[in-house]
């Protein structure tokens, strides 16, 4: 993941998705106010809710928060057949 960076989600972007994970509820109800999306949508956290952002904290708060990411990304991968 060293040459990832972030990309914001565009209109174009969330259109052409077939479906959208969201950390929050918030990220969740701004996709679903673009009409051409056709997909669907969940929560990476599913029902634990909302993942808070990291930003602006320390570096043991990332690293729980990757934590959680990876763990809620396993599940999600074995929810989808995926494995």
């Amino acid at each position: 993941l060293s040459c990832h960076t972030s990309t914001q989600a565009t209109v174009d972007l969330l259109a052409r998705a077939d479906e959208v994970i969201g950390m929050t509820r918030s990220h969740l109800a701004t996709a679903l106010k673009i009409p051409s999306f056709s997909g669907s949508f969940r929560l990476l956290a599913g029902m634990e809710g909302d993942l808070e952002d990291p930003y602006g904290g320390s570096a043991d708060r990332y690293n729980e928060c990757a934590d959680s990411i990876a763990k809620h990304v396993d599940r999600l991968i074995a929810e989808m057949g995926l494995i």
